[in-house]
């Protein structure tokens, strides 16, 4: 059953993730690391909306960022996010996305040294 795309929703992926038998945990790794806007919408019950800023966030970005996810759950741990909400879950807003972690990361030579990435979803509210 694919989860709802917030903090309870990931929460939920990533546990049964690195619960996953290593082969298994390998091929979500995998998926996310190659496609992660396929990987996110084969994993989450996906907004519209949320489907269309995942089509036009820049292709470097989401090849970073799933790399940084795949490399922490590779490494047995999880990626820390924190998604605000809203009463109109469901409507497009204006989103503020921040990721600290995986600006220009070096491949880890040791998975234990593996820097630790946040992402944090926010709303841009009007001034």
């Amino acid at each position: 059953m694919k989860q709802k795309f917030d903090n309870a929703g990931v929460d939920y992926i990533q546990n049964e993730t690195l619960a996953l038998p290593p082969p298994a945990r390998q091929t979500r790794c995998n998926l996310i690391r190659a496609d992660l806007h396929a990987a996110l919408d084969q994993l989450f019950a996906l907004h519209p909306h949320q489907q269309a800023q995942l089509s036009i966030m820049p292709t470097d970005l989401k090849d970073k960022l799933g790399a940084a996810i795949a490399r922490i759950w590779e490494a047995g741990g999880k990626v820390a996010f924190d998604k605000e909400t809203k009463d109109e879950d469901g409507l497009p807003d204006k989103k503020i996305l921040e990721v600290f972690g995986i600006d220009d990361a070096p491949a880890p030579q040791n998975l234990l040294s593996t820097e630790p990435v946040m992402i944090r979803i926010r709303y841009r509210y009007p001034l």
